[in-house]
């Protein structure tokens, strides 16, 4: 009985040396690591941080993007106004060279032009050499019809091109009542922004101003 007692603690002793005979490797290096299953929350929390995140990027990528928008948006009108101010100036100025070129030849001022243009709307096509005024269609005052917009020549006119958002409307009135030396010309641009319509308006006194 006594041998089996010095066995069993001369083998104890033997089995602590092994476990401890380096400092570098203590015996609790050698157990086996104890493996740990992930807690749900913490899967959880990070598809919660990838909302976030693309919640903040989204965020960040609209707002530029609605400034983009409103400058196009803005330029766009800018645009148009510019363009219908062109339309309106130019159906004015073709109108006052037809009175100075009347008026150089002995004839009246307004030959050649009350017929379509006198106390209705009418059509100014600069582009034509000859038959550059029309009444417009309906009953007086009249429809007018868009303009078209000839992309090889870069010319809006009446009869080829695309039909653009601009309606010209060109009316020459006495402003008296009767016959006179003066007419007041009236040029209106119009289109539409989106649902909004718009509009440019000139108007200029014409006189005669020959002797």
């Amino acid at each position: 009985m006594e041998h089996r007692t010095k066995r069993q603690s001369t083998e104890h002793r033997a089995q602590s040396t092994r476990c401890g005979e380096t400092e570098n490797a203590p015996c609790s290096v050698l157990r086996a690591p104890v493996q740990r299953k992930p807690r749900p929350w913490r899967a959880g929390f990070t598809l919660i941080e990838t909302l976030v995140a693309i919640s903040i990027l989204m965020t960040a990528v609209a707002g530029p993007l609605t400034i983009a928008q409103r400058s196009l948006s803005t330029a766009r009108g800018m645009r148009n106004q510019v363009t219908a101010m062109y339309l309106a100036q130019d159906a004015a100025e073709f109108v006052r060279s037809a009175r100075d070129e009347n008026l150089i030849k002995g004839s009246e001022m307004l030959s050649g032009i009350e017929g379509s243009c006198k106390n209705r709307k009418c059509t100014v096509d600069s582009s034509k050499q000859s038959s550059q005024f029309s009444n417009c269609p309906g009953a007086n005052p009249g429809v007018c019809p868009p303009l078209l917009f000839d992309g090889a020549k870069g010319l809006y006119n009446y009869d080829t091109g695309v039909v653009s958002p601009f309606l010209r409307e060109v009316q020459i009135l006495n402003p008296f009542g009767g016959e006179g030396d003066e007419a007041l010309l009236i040029v209106t641009v119009s289109w539409t922004e989106g649902t909004i319509p718009k509009n440019i308006t000139v108007r200029e006194s014409l006189f005669e101003w020959r002797d």
